[in-house]
This record gives C-alpha cells, structure tokens and sequence, in this order.
C-alpha cells in the first residue's frame, strides 16, 4: 500500500508519525548491517559504497525495474575519445515509486585513478556499462531509504564506529604546481556531487 495515509482522514498525522517512525527504523536496521568498510568520509558526511548498497538489494526486497542502458558511446571532446554511458530504471518499495538515472564515463577515476586518464582504447565498454549499472542499484538504495551524505551522529546510532570509517584526503595544491590551488571545502563540495550523480560535467 501507499507509504502515506490517505490525507482528510481523522487520523491522518497519527497514522503519518507511525509510518516516519517505522521508516527510520528500516533505515537505521539497514545501516546496521553495513560495516565501516563500506562507508567513505568525505568532510564531515559519509557515503554507501557499491559494495555496501549491494548487500542491502536481498534485505530490503525492493525492485528496479524497467532498467534501460543508452550506450555504450564513443563520444569525443577537445580532451579526445572516451565511452560514455547512461542508465536509468524505477525504484519501487512499499508503494513508494522513484525514477533513478545515473551516467559514467571511461574518464571515472574508477578507470583512471585520481588525477589520471587512459586511452578509450584501454578501457573495455560493457566494463563501463556494468559500473554504470552496479551504480545505477546503488543510488536506488540509497534515495529510496536516504542513505545519502548522512553525518556521524545517523551513523553511530546505527551502530557503527566512525573511526573505523576511511576518510578521503584532499592535498593543497595542484599537479605541477602551475594551476590555481583549489580549497579543500570546494572539493569535497563537487566529489559530493559527483558521487551522487548530480554533475554530468564531473
């Protein structure tokens, strides 16, 4: 049924506060069966890996269906070739029914490393395509149960020990030295959005 009552009933904000305290019980049960290994700091917010959103697809019962892969592309820019991919599907759980997209490109530092590039020609297309999926699974986990960009204090009351969680480090300065230094905050600002897939451009 609807994760909402149905609204004009006499008690509708009753019937709302016991479904908003049955959700935070699904989530916070779902971050306990995560490890800290299958959490990465970034500033003060953690975020799901592929590996740990993986193990919540069996537990939570929910469905991706109607999942539709554009590519893989070569496409091209001033920077040369690469594959480009984009998936899509819709997220349902309990009623609750969430389109999902998510793209990737062969110049992820999946593929490359951090700072890295690789020819197109190194990289194998359908290698791109199931990443591109595997994270296409693991942003539906985590919009449909909000697991995203959660703090310390969600993540210890779901049992875990934040110091056993890796955090991921920004250096002052640039490669070579002759490009603009970027300020940490404004890193972890835009790996945010790259990790949530809201920046194509990243």
């Amino acid at each position: 049924g609807s994760l909402l009552p149905e609204m004009g009933a006499p008690d509708t904000l009753e019937m709302f506060d016991a479904r908003l305290t049955q959700w935070n019980g699904i989530r916070y049960r779902l971050i306990k069966q995560t490890t800290e290994s299958n959490w990465k700091r970034f500033g003060d917010n953690f975020y799901l890996q592929d590996t740990g959103a993986s193990e919540l697809i069996v537990p939570t019962g929910f469905s991706l269906t109607g999942v539709k892969i554009e590519g893989p592309k070569l496409m091209e820019d001033d920077k040369g070739k690469f594959w480009y991919v984009r998936a899509s599907g819709v997220a349902i759980f309990q009623g609750a029914v969430i389109e999902i997209t998510r793209s990737l490109s062969s110049r992820d530092p999946f593929f490359c490393g951090k700072d890295g590039h690789i020819n197109y020609t190194e990289i194998r297309p359908e290698n791109v395509e199931g990443k591109c999926v595997t994270q296409l699974r693991r942003k539906a986990v985590c919009t449909l149960f909000a697991l995203n960009g959660l703090d310390a204090a969600e993540l210890e009351k779901g049992g875990l020990r934040i110091d056993k969680i890796k955090a991921v480090e920004f250096k002052t300065g640039s490669r070579g030295g002759s490009a603009p230094v970027e300020s940490s905050q404004n890193k972890i600002k835009r790996l945010m959005q790259w990790v949530q897939g809201q920046d194509k451009a990243l």
